[in-house]
């Protein structure tokens, strides 16, 4: 398997790829909950893996470990990849995002490693939303806080309109911003 795998095209992992979307990707057990809103979700995030340097010369990590870092996002509707990367294993997560292209009007769900105000300013001018949690030392002031409705899930504390106060945040991303409070006992 090994033999054949190194003397294999690439194209047919390809095609096996997109043959399993396509099939996988109609299947129910794939379905995700439905949201209200019509975007297409985006579920952004990375995940490191040890490589030998002595095969992997490119993958520099540590010292005397080598490392290479898959940057996914994964389509939430089919829980399948819509796109990967692979970068050395020290490219931060969000220096990662940068190359990763996305789609006019979609919402990207990532982790606080992708808080990176030059990086959302990008997505902001594609016309791209995303959501993400802050970092505990966010500085910024309330412009508006939004009304909840009645029928909203308990866990949500707030809803407000912000703007980031910090001199080298507010020059990157100037813009306002929208932030969400919730409270998740498990985590």
């Amino acid at each position: 398997v090994s033999y054949q795998n190194k003397n294999r095209t690439h194209e047919l992992f390809k095609e096996y790829y997109f043959t399993l979307l396509q099939s996988l990707g109609q299947h129910p057990k794939f379905k995700q909950v439905k949201f209200r809103i019509k975007s297409k979700i985006l579920l952004l995030d990375s995940t490191t893996i040890s490589l030998s340097l002595s095969i992997f010369d490119w993958a520099k990590y540590k010292t005397n470990k080598g490392a290479g870092k898959m940057h996914t996002l994964l389509d939430f509707d089919g829980n399948l990849p819509a796109y990967i990367t692979i970068t050395d294993g020290k490219t931060a997560d969000n220096k990662g995002a940068y190359d990763i292209p996305l789609l006019k009007g979609s919402v990207i769900v990532a982790d606080r490693f992708y808080n990176d105000f030059s990086l959302l300013n990008v997505w902001d001018s594609k016309q791209v939303h995303f959501v993400i949690r802050h970092k505990d030392n966010l500085k910024f002031e309330t412009i508006k806080e939004l009304e909840l409705p009645a029928n909203r899930h308990q866990h949500v504390l707030k809803d407000e309109i912000i703007q980031l106060t910090n001199t080298k945040s507010s020059q990157v991303y100037p813009g306002k911003l929208r932030r969400v409070a919730v409270w998740d006992p498990e985590n």
